[in-house]
């Protein structure tokens, strides 16, 4: 499949500009769940409210926002060539998996790099 994909610079530099973009503002995200997770924790520790729902219940909240967070990029970042999301939201890979956009086969990473993280 790869052989037929289309190798241009400026849309694989343009791919490098919003992936960066996108890591800059889940960092931030990041850091305001580990906070509120902290925050959270300390109420059945002070002895506010019982241990073992509460816990339970903000543990099933934490997975769920990390999970939103980690693969969040794959209903936002577009491929620069014809503007569809390289990645279908029923696959869960990482984002520097993403080689090249299926919908128009340009590549999104160099051919070169491809077997490091971007």
């Amino acid at each position: 499949m790869t052989d037929r994909a289309i190798y241009n610079p400026d849309v694989i530099a343009e791919w490098d500009r919003i992936c960066a973009a996108s890591r800059r503002k889940s960092r931030l995200l990041w850091y305001v769940l580990g906070v509120c997770l902290a925050v959270a924790l300390l109420v059945p520790l002070s002895g506010l409210v019982a241990f073992f729902p509460y816990v339970l219940v903000v543990g099933f909240l934490a997975l769920w926002a990390s999970s939103a967070l980690r693969f969040g990029y794959q209903a936002i970042l577009e491929c620069p060539n014809c503007g569809e999301s390289p990645v279908h939201l029923g696959r869960r890979i990482p984002l520097y998996d993403v080689d090249y956009c299926p919908h128009c086969y340009h590549w999104l990473r160099s051919p070169q790099n491809r077997g490091g993280a971007a």
